[in-house]
């Protein structure tokens, strides 16, 4: 697999506000603020979707990460692009949308950590947390894709939490 090469000392700058201001930033923002965040999560999400996908592209093309098979980073930058641009066009009615979108993403997430699960069960290695993580993610996944509307201000709040504590981790960049 290939490295990818080291961020300039300017972007590792605005790495590190990103990731130790403005993450948590949003996350109590989020947290306090779900149901007045919730009327504008169009315009903000299409937004921070289009900016990932426009900053991870040209690093992406730049590493030639799409040489090798097992990466996706181009991919999915191109496809964040173009959600976005869907996103940003009905904004004002997208709450189903990413709902929905949000639900069957975190299912997928839910289904490479129940293949570790599963493989750690096989292996006899630790994996309890990383069961209950697991089932707890498939949980909240299905209720998205059941009431994508309805449970939607939790969920915000929930991405809340969860920006704080990875604003706190060491090993963020694999996670965002």
């Amino acid at each position: 697999m290939l490295k990818p090469p080291k961020l300039p000392a300017a972007l590792q700058r605005l790495e590190r506000l990103l990731t130790g201001i403005l993450l948590p930033i949003a996350g109590m923002v989020l947290l306090l603020l779900a149901p007045y965040v919730a009327g504008y999560v169009g315009y903000l999400v299409g937004s921070a979707m289009l900016l990932t996908g426009l900053l991870m592209l040209p690093t992406a093309i730049r590493a030639k990460e799409y040489a090798i098979r097992e990466n996706h980073k181009t991919s999915t930058s191109v496809v964040l692009i173009l959600c976005s641009i869907v996103v940003l066009l009905k904004h004002d009615d997208c709450i189903t949308l990413l709902g929905t979108a949000w639900g069957l993403y975190g299912i997928l997430s839910g289904v490479k950590d129940l293949t570790e699960v599963i493989y750690r069960i096989a292996h006899r290695q630790r994996r309890l947390l990383l069961a209950i993580d697991t089932m707890v993610m498939l949980a909240f996944s299905l209720l998205l894709l059941w009431n994508p509307n309805g449970s939607f201000v939790f969920h915000l709040r929930l991405l809340g939490v969860e920006l704080i504590l990875l604003s706190l981790r060491e090993d963020y960049d694999d996670k965002i």
